[in-house]
């Protein structure tokens, strides 16, 4: 989600405004699953979005399927490294790995599907099982 709000930020002409990670930490610290459940669904469909729909879609058009849906793959764990950062989040191997298996996912089932729908559930599913 800290992923989202700085893709957001950089869209909206801002560079890297904190009081909007900063109000992204205050959601994923409330005890409202209301705003939990509302928040993990904007993050994943601002990502695929950006990641499976505009960057994934673009790469395929240059590279081999899987190369781009690789390629993709790592710039989608490259944009969270800074939200670990700005949250004091200790990465062990297995929250890499968990990033790096959803955005692989997803980048398979845009491919597959042809849609980024698919995508969009199984990403905010991760996300909404991280956040409870």
């Amino acid at each position: 989600m800290v992923a989202a709000s700085i893709i957001v930020t950089v869209f909206a002409g801002r560079c890297f405004d904190l009081r909007i990670l900063q109000f992204t930490k205050t959601l994923i610290q409330t005890d409202s699953f209301c705003l939990r459940v509302i928040w993990s669904l904007i993050g994943a469909s601002v990502e695929e979005l950006l990641f499976r729909g505009v960057i994934q879609t673009r790469l395929t058009a240059r590279l081999a399927s899987w190369l781009a849906i690789l390629v993709t793959t790592v710039l989608f764990l490259a944009i969270h490294i800074p939200g670990w950062v700005i949250l004091s989040v200790t990465v062990s191997a297995s929250v890499v790995a968990t990033v790096t298996l959803v955005g692989l996912i997803c980048g398979v089932l845009r491919h597959r599907s042809g849609s980024l729908w698919p995508g969009v559930a199984a990403h905010w599913a991760n996300n909404l099982g991280a956040m409870l």
